[in-house]
């Protein structure tokens, strides 16, 4: 399983996400947070969401979507109020297993 951060970068928001691929968009519009909440709001979600959800499954979670700036939100359809925005939702599968696996572990 490939850690995708060594904890030494800069962009490291945990011991295997980082802030590259919690901004990932294909939208082609400008994506990285500059409010220190909305990166302490990623590292919450990466620390208690998506580490967890590693271990468990001791699988590669694959991020769809994390932060989306107001920017990309609007480009891709999101809600006005979406947690994207602040950095509170992640969508992301697991790579071996299914949505409804991954759901019954997170709730």
């Amino acid at each position: 399983m490939k850690n995708f951060c060594d904890s030494k970068l800069p962009n490291c928001i945990s011991a295997h996400f980082n802030l590259e691929e919690l901004t990932k968009t294909n939208t082609g519009v400008f994506n990285t947070p500059k409010d220190p909440k909305v990166i302490s709001n990623l590292r919450r979600a990466a620390e208690n969401i998506l580490e967890p959800v590693r271990k468990h499954f001791n699988r590669r979670v694959i991020i769809h979507s994390a932060y989306r700036s107001p920017a990309v939100n609007r480009a891709v359809g999101g809600s006005n109020n979406s947690q994207h925005s602040k950095g509170e939702a992640v969508d992301f599968r697991v790579e071996g297993h299914t949505v409804h696996e991954c759901r019954k572990f997170t709730i």
